[in-house]
């Protein structure tokens, strides 16, 4: 007979009580570890959730104000980081110019072209009741330059030597100051100033402010234009715009014509100007590369840009 038959009811009720104790027991401890490791992946994600929205909080930090338009038709927009205040100025023709606005002070970036543009931009200036620091002009090309002698000759200029040089030849009034390349704070802002040649123009002025996460380009990129060519440097212009690539920890850029926009503008305006070289190659006329462009980039204002590089080009 099986040893199991020699137990007494007593025994073997108390033998089924233990299994079914040991059963629970078992049944316990597994959904208790089910729940810590569901519940592992569940904090996990919500502590990636805070990081990721605290970095993006981080870079998108710019608080904007609504964008007012000048009798002019210029317009006027306004966005603030970290205690200082960018306003962009924009013509009808697109031809941006800017203001660092910091707690006591106004550093202005270039002066527009026209002197019903260069007097009403002065005008905006006046209007916000601080001082101008200074007015820099970023290099020697008339639309940038031309607005300095019709509303700002009375404040202290400053350009790059080399723009400086290029200025006084020109026999338009030139800033007496010349900009030193490196560090420099401002009224509590931090500035980089470098130069750039043989890209858009001779020379190109570049403004670093690493604690606004911004790159005053000017004219080393466009934001929805054609590029203006005539300097016929496009191949040294894509290995500086490819330069401005590889600077970290910006986000914003502004444009010399077009206005604000963020670092994809580099590899937007490298793609014009390797089509540029293509089309310029495969022309036999100014009208053949006129329509190549306006084909490839039908949404690209500033057509007037096209005809000083036709005549670059074609001559």
């Amino acid at each position: 007979m099986h040893p199991i038959f020699l137990f007494t009811h007593t025994q073997y009720f108390i033998m089924r009580l233990l299994l079914l104790i040991n059963i629970l027991i078992l049944t316990a401890c597994s959904t208790g570890m089910t729940a810590r490791t569901s519940h592992a992946p569940e904090s996990t994600a919500r502590q990636t959730t805070q990081t990721s929205t605290q970095k993006i909080s981080a870079v998108a930090a710019w608080n904007k104000s609504p964008k007012i338009t000048r009798k002019n038709k210029a317009t006027i927009s306004v966005m603030e980081r970290s205690g200082v205040k960018i306003h962009t100025y924009l013509s009808s023709h697109l031809q941006a110019t800017y203001i660092i606005e910091s707690k006591n002070n106004l550093v202005l970036i270039d002066s527009q072209f026209s002197k019903e543009d260069a007097l009403d931009f002065r005008a905006y200036a006046n209007s916000l009741n601080k001082k101008i620091e200074r007015i820099i002009l970023t290099h020697s090309h008339q639309d940038h330059i031309l607005g300095y002698g019709f509303a700002f000759s009375d404040i202290e200029g400053y350009a790059l030597e080399v723009s400086k040089k290029a200025i006084e030849k020109s026999g338009k009034t030139a800033p007496k100051r010349i900009l030193k390349q490196g560090k420099e704070t401002i009224d509590g802002v931090n500035y980089i100033f470098s130069a750039k040649l043989n890209s858009e123009a001779a020379e190109n002025l570049l403004i670093e402010l690493p604690d606004l996460k911004t790159l005053a380009v000017n004219d080393l990129a466009y934001n929805g234009l054609h590029l203006f060519l005539a300097n016929n440097k496009l191949a040294n212009w894509i290995k500086v715009l490819n330069e401005l690539q590889t600077l970290k920890n910006y986000d914003t850029v502004l444009a010399g014509h077009g206005g604000v926009s963020d670092t994809q503008i580099f590899q937007a305006n490298i793609n014009y100007l390797n089509k540029a070289i293509q089309f310029k190659n495969e022309s036999k006329t100014g009208d053949e590369f006129k329509n190549k462009l306006i084909t490839e980039f039908p949404s690209l204002k500033g057509l007037i840009f096209i005809k000083f590089a036709i005549k670059a080009f074609f001559k």
